[in-house]
C-alpha cells in the first residue's frame, strides 16, 4: 500500500463510529499477533507504517464496508423522511 493510500486509510479509520472503531485492533492483532498496540486509556495509537500489506488491505476493506453500510442507512433515513 502506498503512502498516500495509508494516509487516506488513516483518515477513514478516524471517521469510523466508536462501535466500528473497536474492530480495528481486532483486525490488526488477528493478522499480526506479535504487533504491540499502544494503549492510552480509552484510545489506541497505531502506526500504519508498521503494518503489513495484508493487514492494511483488510482494514481498507473493513472501512469501505462500514462506509457502504452507513450510506445505506442514510438512504433509508432519507427515504423514510420523504414518505413521512
Amino acid at each position: 500500500m502506498s503512502f498516500e493510500e495509508r494516509q487516506q486509510l488513516s483518515i477513514s479509520i478516524n471517521r469510523l463510529t466508536s462501535r466500528n472503531l473497536r474492530q480495528v485492533p481486532k483486525i490488526i492483532t488477528t493478522n499480526m499477533p506479535q504487533f504491540q498496540l499502544d494503549l492510552y486509556g480509552d484510545w489506541v495509537e497505531v502506526d500504519l507504517m508498521m503494518l503489513n500489506n495484508k493487514t492494511l488491505w483488510e482494514l481498507h476493506e473493513f472501512v469501505n464496508t462500514c462506509k457502504q453500510r452507513s450510506m445505506k442507512r442514510n438512504q433509508k433515513k432519507h427515504w423514510r423522511c420523504m414518505l413521512g
